[in-house]
């Protein structure tokens, strides 16, 4: 939803729908980017397919990255799970996802796809206690790069400083493939702690909903090579989690390619809004 001159939140496929043209779709999500390129991506490509007419279409879409995706019930933007998931919500932050899918899988069955969306962004989130820090007096205060987890969750500082639950829930849904990850020094602590947690949360949310089956997917431009390091950080990511299938890439370039293909949707041509989409993320 998006605020347009002080008026009523609306969606930005309603804007489309009362004759605003898609310029300016695109224009009413200008005010997020200098916040987070990446919440206007979500809103502008993905709001539009969350109006009930249009998500038949969205399930056209995101099938085609997630093969289980067979209906979609409701498309969430910038969701906080229940506290009660990972007991890291405050005035401060916690964590939370871009894009919340609810859909059914061919058997019907219920299911959820989180969908992290990054724009120009270098890199994704890393571990709170390994960021550099200006407090030179308290070196202790980073976690070591060496430091195994294991089967003691404790010796991880989110667990035994902040009490929050990522690994206590990854370990209760068996998210990873703990065979391997136990034996390393914690791969969580540089750029795959935003995939790890994102990929707990939508896991963990599942479960809450007794929801068959869970995905958290990447959505980036395939240009963004510093962020996706020619795909090593989704591969190395992948091959931690127990399922691969629980992890996907949607790249933004095949997603507004995707669009332009669809021709119209409800009678509004997609062409244009493809175009100034294209010209507006895709990274040369």
């Amino acid at each position: 939803m998006v605020q347009i001159d002080g008026n009523r939140s609306v969606s930005s496929w309603q804007l489309v729908r009362r004759g605003c043209g898609f310029r300016a779709v695109l224009c009413s999500s200008v005010q997020f980017a200098p916040e987070s390129p990446a919440r206007s991506v979500s809103v502008v490509v993905l709001s539009p397919l969350a109006d009930k007419s249009t998500l038949p279409v969205a399930a056209r879409l995101l099938r085609r990255f997630v093969p289980s995706v067979a209906s979609v019930q409701a498309i969430h933007f910038e969701y906080t799970p229940d506290k009660s998931l990972f007991y890291d919500q405050s005035a401060r932050g916690g964590v939370d996802c871009d894009v919340l899918v609810e859909y059914s899988t061919d058997d019907d069955a219920p299911a959820l796809l989180a969908i992290e969306t990054k724009f120009v962004e270098p890199e994704f989130s890393i571990c709170g206690f390994r960021r550099a820090t200006n407090d030179e007096k308290h070196p202790t205060r980073r976690c070591p790069p060496d430091v195994v987890v294991g089967d003691d969750e404790a010796v991880c500082r989110y667990a035994s400083k902040k009490h929050y639950k990522y690994w206590e829930q990854a370990k209760r849904l068996k998210t990873l493939d703990f065979d391997k990850v136990k034996k390393l020094p914690c791969p969580f602590g540089g750029t795959l702690w935003q995939l790890w947690v994102n990929h707990t949360l939508v896991h963990a949310e599942a479960d809450r909903r007794n929801a068959h089956k869970a995905v958290f997917a990447v959505c980036a431009p395939r240009g963004n090579n510093t962020l996706l390091r020619d795909g090593r950080v989704l591969s190395d990511f992948s091959a931690l989690v127990a399922a691969r299938d629980s992890v996907a890439f949607i790249p933004v370039e095949d997603v507004i390619e995707s669009l332009r293909s669809m021709g119209s949707i409800a009678g509004i041509g997609c062409d244009d809004w493809a175009h100034r989409l294209a010209a507006r993320y895709i990274i040369p």
